[in-house]
């Protein structure tokens, strides 16, 4: 690599659209596909969640995983035109995960699964007759939590 090639990871360009899937029966009429986001926050989510806002709102992002949220036990569960829903960390400054859903996704969540630790949340979405789709946030800190492999190599 030259000193005048441009490093991928350094793109300032747009980010991709991760997924795309409709939630219309094909026999419906199309809907835009489902463009999510994600976000490992650090600390200070509260006095980020603004910027993430103003930034998803600009992507037109349906829906954004955030991690390492901590605990907004004072959050409100609508932040227009979003709606949260979050598996809340053991405080302010440890793990906690969330999902911010567009408004509307609401008529489509079938049901919603957090995990006592603080690592996982999940939304379950009706897409179709018979289809479901599940989106979650993970959070796994680097180091600390080994999973082991299988006996094919594969976890």
């Amino acid at each position: 690599m030259t000193k005048n090639d441009h490093h991928p990871s350094l793109s300032t360009a747009p980010p991709r659209v991760v997924a795309r899937y409709s939630i219309n029966p094909s026999s419906s009429p199309p809907h835009p596909a489902l463009r999510l986001g994600t976000l490992n926050v650090g600390c200070g989510f509260l006095r980020k969640l603004p910027t993430l806002l103003r930034r998803a709102i600009a992507l037109s992002l349906d829906v954004i995983a955030v991690q390492e949220i901590g605990d907004p036990a004072m959050i409100r569960p609508h932040i227009k035109p979003y709606f949260i829903v979050t598996s809340p960390g053991p405080s302010m400054h440890e793990a906690g995960v969330g999902l911010l859903l567009s408004h509307h996704l609401a008529p489509h969540c079938h049901s919603y699964l957090r995990s006592k630790s603080g690592r996982l949340v999940g939304a379950i979405l009706d897409i179709a007759p018979q289809q479901r789709l599940l989106i979650i946030s993970a959070y796994m800190p680097s180091g600390q939590i080994t999973i082991p492999l299988l006996s094919n190599g594969c976890l």
